[in-house]
């Protein structure tokens, strides 16, 4: 049986870590996505169970058109957003695009795991 499948984007080391050391804990496989890549498509082909974006990095307006698009194809895995902070106009715009969790990154090594396992009793 194949592992469940996180898809993240992160510029920051740091945060790819602290990811990769949750999805290590919890069995699951990562599958990182570039700056520019086509996020959408790729999640129709893998399926994951949760994708994780960082906009903490310098380019991300190329992930808004992609998580909108995500939302519109009716996918229904949880986007959980990292932020540098807890501003309500990026959280209004998030959660219009369609993501269902922000963080900032010192919430993500706290919250993280619990998000993931709230996403497994769904399935």
């Amino acid at each position: 049986m194949n592992r469940p499948c996180l898809m993240i984007f992160t510029e920051d080391a740091s945060s790819q870590s602290v990811i990769e050391q949750i999805a290590a804990e919890m069995d699951f496989e990562i599958y990182p996505v570039g700056q520019g890549a086509p996020l959408a498509q790729y999640v129709k082909t893998l399926l994951p169970i949760m994708l994780i974006v960082d906009l903490t990095g310098s380019v991300t307006d190329w992930l808004f058109r992609h998580i909108s698009e995500i939302k519109n194809s009716n996918l229904t895995f949880p986007i959980v957003a990292i932020v540098k902070l807890q501003e309500e106009s990026m959280r209004s715009r998030l959660q219009s695009a369609g993501v269902k969790s922000v963080l900032t990154k010192p919430e993500l090594e706290r919250l993280l795991p619990k998000i993931i396992e709230n996403v497994l009793k769904m399935y």
